[in-house]
């Protein structure tokens, strides 16, 4: 299994990330759905997931 670097974005990636996100209106988005997501998010990056290109994924 191939290693990956760790997440580690820059202090500039970070704020410029918080702006973007500031501008969107999430409306009654409660902070447990938020939670939920971003530890959804980081046990997706755990998994050993190959690089698929889209042209490649078939619905059947």
């Amino acid at each position: 299994m191939e290693e990956r670097p760790a997440f580690n974005p820059s202090r500039e990636t970070l704020r410029r990330v918080a702006r973007e996100l500031a501008q969107i209106d999430l409306g009654e988005v409660e902070l447990e759905e938020v939670e939920r997501a971003l530890k959804e998010i980081a046990r997706l990056r755990e998994l050993d997931i190959p690089e698929v290109e889209p042209a490649t994924v078939f619905i059947v």
